[in-house]
């Protein structure tokens, strides 16, 4: 079994910047309880695919989980460093995609970004999560934790073909933008060049 302690000389509570160990994604710790020193009750939640947990209020977990949402979170890393907690939810199309667990605890509207105040994108308690502008093209209220919970809403699950047909319109368009943008830029050259 992998050791859920922090590296030695790792502080609680600040960013760990060495790499999490992978885990089967079928592992999961059970989640523990403690409380902070305000006498809060606080969550520890493992991460399904690394040697992490995240940590949060009780109540706030208390709120997913009767939300419908599962405990089966994963680490996501974007490649720069950077990684954020995520869990599969429906969007309002029906596309099964990856939400930040830190927009769903902080009730996160449309257009805000959750940007975590100390820096530790593990500590999800609710008074450390701060709103910032940004690309976000789902509010909290847009997500439903599960294909049954999206058909009480009365939408279905994007079919297979529909997820099919949006990736290929996605690659294509990406395989257009280059040549698109260098074209503008080049008649945007030429325009100014003296004759």
């Amino acid at each position: 079994m992998l050791s859920s302690r922090p590296p030695p000389g790792h502080v609680a509570g600040t960013y760990c910047p060495e790499r999490p160990k992978r885990m089967n994604a079928k592992t999961q710790h059970p989640s523990r309880f403690s409380n902070d020193p305000e006498e809060q009750r606080l969550a520890h939640i493992s991460l399904s695919n690394v040697d992490l947990s995240v940590v949060l209020y009780a109540e706030d977990l208390d709120r997913l989980t009767k939300a419908g949402f599962s405990l089966s979170w994963k680490y996501n890393a974007d490649g720069r460093g950077n990684g954020y907690p995520t869990v599969s939810a429906f969007t309002p199309d029906g596309f099964n995609r990856e939400v930040a667990v830190a927009r769903l605890v902080a009730e996160a509207p449309r257009g805000k970004r959750v940007r975590p105040r100390d820096g530790d994108s593990l500590n999800l308690r609710r008074d450390n999560l701060g709103f910032e502008r940004g690309a976000a093209w789902y509010g909290v209220e847009h997500w439903s934790p599960s294909a049954a919970a999206l058909r009480a809403s009365g939408a279905e699950p994007a079919s297979k073909e529909a997820r099919l047909d949006r990736r290929t319109r996605r690659i294509e368009h990406s395989a257009q933008m280059p040549s698109s943008s260098r074209r503008s830029a080049v008649e945007a050259i030429s325009s100014e060049a003296p004759r």
